[in-house]
């Protein structure tokens, strides 16, 4: 499936807001870019050539396209389910883990797959940031295991991480943090730390990759983005851990800043009011660093400050691609509307 993902995408080093080219920054007056990002989640052949698959030379023709940022979903630490020769799920309980697309092993050959690397390489050689992403809805198995391991087993998971980075000429990692289990205003699962972890370890990588993060938007019965506390994993909710606010906050905490905010404002319920929720989301805000954070004698909470504008009248971030209402299904529609 090949689609623009976010109904909006806020690029930071300073944090923007493409689609609507507005002023705003981190700090200092950095202007808007205008990010054209290609989310891609069907599985490149020739790791399955059943179900959404792209090929080798669709993902080779997307070197001339015009699209600056391209993202491939999903990559998982998971040990297979198998059935009928194929994979089908993750173990809740992995013994044998391994980092795998889609659920399908980029090693399946005892080796790297030339064809698919030279198209991925492709893509950089031409400028464009090439990007994976790890998580989706529903599928919480890798921040499950950065949560529930430690020490060797976190190392040998890193390890497989930047080998697949490597072979496969990928430079950036995009979080998907979701998890469909929470619903707003519900305890959050425990896999907070998860994230947590594997951004701590992200960050510690050399050369360090660029991460992006794809938080999404309750429903517009629960729009709200909540305050945050110290620390972060404790008493936080559904409809906090996919905000913007905390996805942002427990970076900065770990020592990364998002290269990329790809905002989901359909996930949870349509947005009626995307104009008000891209408003929202640009509200300046702090985050909470210690428990002492910002008191006399201690340094001010790290903030997010992001000058809004004035966002016209009726604005609306470009369509989403794949679950906007009235969507095109086939991919060629869906390549027209995305382009």
């Amino acid at each position: 499936m090949i689609f623009i993902k976010p109904s909006a995408v806020l690029a930071c080093g300073a944090v923007m807001l493409a689609a609507a080219s507005l002023s705003c920054g981190l700090s200092g007056d950095a202007r808007a870019q205008n990010l054209n990002t290609l989310y891609i989640e069907a599985t490149p052949q020739p790791l399955t050539t059943t179900g959404d698959t792209i090929s080798t030379s669709e993902i080779s023709a997307l070197a001339n396209s015009d699209f600056t940022t391209i993202i491939f979903a999903f990559l998982n630490y998971c040990d297979p389910v198998i059935s009928g020769g194929k994979p089908t799920s993750c173990k809740t309980d992995p013994q044998d883990p391994k980092w795998v697309w889609n659920l399908y092993d980029p090693y399946d050959q005892g080796g790297v797959h030339t064809d698919l690397a030279k198209a991925i390489q492709a893509l950089a050689d031409n400028g464009k940031a090439v990007y994976l992403s790890i998580g989706a809805g529903s599928n919480p198995e890798t921040f499950n295991y950065f949560t529930n391991h430690s020490g060797p087993d976190i190392a040998k998971a890193m390890a497989g991480l930047t080998r697949f980075m490597k072979d496969y000429h990928v430079t950036g990692i995009d979080l998907d943090y979701e998890d469909s289990a929470n619903t707003p205003g519900a305890p959050l699962a425990s896999n907070t730390t998860g994230f947590i972890t594997l951004a701590s370890e992200i960050a510690a990588l050399s050369p360090r990759p660029p991460v992006s993060i794809a938080p999404y938007t309750p429903s517009d019965s629960d729009p709200g983005e909540p305050e945050l506390t110290w620390p972060l994993t404790a008493g936080i909710t559904a409809d906090a851990f996919t905000s913007v606010r905390w996805q942002t906050c427990a970076l900065l905490n770990a020592g990364l800043t998002a290269s990329i905010i790809n905002r989901q404002y359909y996930s949870g319920g349509f947005v009626a009011d995307v104009p008000a929720a891209v408003a929202q989301d640009l509200q300046p805000f702090a985050c909470p660093t210690s428990a002492t954070c910002g008191t006399p004698g201690n340094p001010a909470c790290p903030s997010l400050s992001i000058n809004a504008g004035t966002l016209a009248a009726g604005l609306a971030p470009g369509q989403n691609c794949q679950t906007a209402p009235n969507a095109p299904s086939s991919r060629a529609a869906r390549k027209s509307c995305a382009r």
